[in-house]
């Protein structure tokens, strides 16, 4: 009786070691164009996002200044298996002054953009021009 028992150990202990291991890294999206014009907030259409290039500015009231245009980079979370990579978010990074904002890119395409922030608060942005 032993002797299975030590077996059945010796086994669980090598099925064990065989476990996949998942590496999760960070990479450049490689689109970073977000969608150049003037996207409306679908809650307040006075307030929206203004993007050029790699560039991005937050409006309010349809007016922002120049010191409101920051930089940004589009984020790939990947989580790898073997020699499988999967990308399992976007983020879009706004480089600030002091800071970085960060949000999660739930959607994007010609005509919407959905962001969520660190309070996972969705904003929801449409092509206006």
């Amino acid at each position: 009786m032993k002797k299975h028992s030590l077996i059945f150990i010796l086994l669980s202990l090598l099925f064990l070691s065989c476990k996949e291991e998942i590496l999760k890294f960070s990479k450049i999206n490689s689109n970073q164009n977000l969608g150049n014009g003037e996207w409306l907030d679908s809650s307040d259409t006075l307030n929206g996002i203004s993007i050029r290039e790699n560039k991005i500015a937050f409006f309010k009231k349809m007016v922002f200044n120049s010191e409101d245009i920051f930089k940004y980079h589009i984020i790939d979370s990947v989580y790898k298996v073997n020699e499988t990579e999967e990308n399992v978010v976007e983020y879009l990074l706004v480089e600030k002054n002091t800071d970085t904002l960060k949000f999660k890119i739930v959607k994007r395409d010609k005509k919407k953009i959905i962001l969520k922030d660190s309070k996972e608060t969705t904003k929801e942005y449409n092509f206006w021009r």
